[in-house]
């Protein structure tokens, strides 16, 4: 799988250093990819629909930014 301009160079732990382990680097890169999918998948039917572009991409970017961690630090 290659690496798409949306992904980082390299995956990093909580620590700041690198992921290593390959079977990790292949679900996140995998989990990446499908979300890409739906996401995509959902802004062509929003402008399909005739929604705003600007404010369809700016709702996505608060669904990120709001998600929360279920596992504590």
């Amino acid at each position: 799988m290659t690496n798409k301009n949306y992904e980082p160079e390299e995956w990093l732990d909580t620590a700041g250093d690198p992921l290593a382990c390959d079977e990790k680097l292949v679900a996140m890169r995998e989990n990446i990819a499908e979300i890409n999918d739906i996401v995509r998948e959902a802004f062509e039917d929003a402008i399909l629909m005739g929604a705003n572009e600007a404010q369809f991409r700016q709702t996505l970017k608060r669904l990120i930014d709001q998600l929360e961690t279920p596992y504590s630090k």
